[in-house]
């Protein structure tokens, strides 16, 4: 565990000030904002949306999605986190960049910058964790739940 006097140069610099490209002499993190890629699969008029088994916003409904791995794609890294969170399978191929969002005082308070992919071209059977996703669901794009994490509702409402 590194202690507050071997972090240092990182606690000083919370809003990322250490060089561009230098990373923490304690913990080895890079200094660059995190790449997360969201996957939004369309039915028709529907969406499908999977139910958060973990904080931030347990239990609240969300574009399935994640960080981006190193030596992926951000279409290969959109199929993957799909893929990992409910089964479904997803040519990378197939999406088509619908937009970036890139609010640093988003309610996940991570700094990441988000890229969202949408596709209508999908195979396989819904499989979920139960830990990460506790359920996954269509919603009719004008019915969403109440209870939509971050700010994917804003996000689905100005694509359709």
């Amino acid at each position: 565990m590194i202690s507050k006097d071997q972090h240092q140069e990182w606690l000083a610099n919370p809003t990322g000030k250490i060089s561009k490209g230098s990373y923490c002499s304690s913990c080895a993190r890079f200094n660059a904002r995190a790449v997360a890629v969201n996957a939004i699969l369309r039915d028709g008029n529907k969406v499908l949306l999977v139910k958060r088994g973990e904080e931030p916003d347990l239990g609240w409904w969300d574009i399935p999605g994640g960080y981006l791995d190193w030596n992926e794609t951000l279409e290969e890294g959109a199929s993957r986190e799909l893929h990992e969170e409910t089964g479904l399978i997803v040519d990378p191929n197939t999406f088509s960049l619908i937009g970036t969002f890139s609010n640093p005082n988003n309610k996940a308070k991570n700094q990441a910058v988000d890229l969202y992919y949408i596709t209508t071209h999908f195979s396989g059977e819904i499989l979920i964790d139960g830990e990460e996703i506790l359920e996954a669901n269509w919603f009719e794009i004008d019915n969403l739940p109440e209870n939509v994490a971050f700010d994917h509702r804003l996000i689905l409402e100005k694509l359709f």
